[in-house]
């Protein structure tokens, strides 16, 4: 409960810290729960996504990617702040780790139809999504990208989404 604290009202290296203890203990389930069921974490983390501290945008990218498992929390964690767009520039300039675990995270996310209309909605995300795609040099960013861009066009329909099922098509990447 301590670390959980710090993470939201700590000072900047000490919620880094907490972030990064917190990572350690993301295999604990009670763990995890406390962390969904503080008010305000998935805001914290989502502002972490986007410091220009790799460890923190690593270690935020980690734990949403982790809550993202649970179903019942995606709807919560998508709209949470900019969380897709935030998200999505870490799938596109984050470190590895960081575009690893965001774009896992993404791909959970957007499998709630909450996320998906937010993502459609949300023009900038979907370039940026396109261009990790069809340019990223990660593989791990690039089937990530593209596994939420098919989701998006599987979930939500119309004509934005069938220019995105044809630029998605005429990759090869699966």
């Amino acid at each position: 409960d301590g670390i959980v604290q710090t993470l939201l009202s700590g000072p900047p290296q000490s919620r880094n810290d907490a972030a990064v203890v917190l990572v350690m203990l993301s295999g604990e389930p009670a763990a995890m729960r406390l962390l969904a069921q503080t008010p305000g974490t998935f805001a914290v983390l989502v502002e972490m996504l986007g410091l220009a501290s790799l460890s923190a945008s690593e270690s935020a990218a980690t734990l949403l990617y982790r809550q993202s498992l649970e179903v019942k929390y995606r709807s919560e964690i998508g709209g949470t702040g900019n969380c897709l767009e935030e998200l999505t520039t870490a799938v596109d300039a984050g470190t590895a780790h960081a575009q690893a675990m965001a774009g896992c995270a993404l791909v959970n996310l957007i499998d709630n139809p909450d996320n998906q209309a937010r993502l459609c909605e949300n023009s900038n995300v979907i370039n940026i999504l396109l261009r990790v795609a069809e340019e990223g040099e990660s593989a791990m960013a690039k089937r990530c990208a593209i596994g939420t861009l098919r989701q998006v066009v599987d979930g939500v329909g119309g004509f934005k989404a069938m220019r995105i099922k044809r630029r998605v098509e005429t990759l090869n990447f699966r």
